[in-house]
């Protein structure tokens, strides 16, 4: 079950439920038991946040291309649920990622001027 659930994160509870021939209401509660007393929903949504800040890492993506790749119908929620599990905004985890990065750059600068 996890690993239909972790390759699949727009999987619903009713897809998941057709898909082993089960009751969607057995399935959540044996769910909750087995995954970090979690809801399949709340599982769901840490598993699409753990994968968006995996994409925000990459700065390859807008926000709105990493709502949508990890299966949120839009940035607004996305950012929602993301700062709700997160702390902060999608866009300020942006900020500080780009933040980070300057600075390992410039101390790699710094570094190799060092070295000459």
């Amino acid at each position: 079950m996890q690993d239909q659930v972790d390759t699949n994160l727009s999987l619903s509870l009713e897809e998941l439920s057709r898909r082993l021939n089960a009751n969607p209401m057995y399935l959540n509660e044996e769910f909750s038991r087995d995954f970090e007393d979690l809801t399949f929903g709340e599982y769901i949504r840490k598993k699409r946040i753990e994968k968006a800040l995996e994409l925000m890492e990459e700065e390859r993506y807008t926000l709105i291309e990493i709502a949508y790749m990890t299966g949120f119908s839009d940035q607004t929620h996305f950012s929602r649920i993301f700062t709700k599990h997160y702390g902060k905004t999608p866009t300020g985890h942006m900020k500080t990622i780009r933040a980070m990065k300057n600075r390992e750059m410039a101390a790699d600068a710094v570094n190799e001027d060092d070295e000459d």
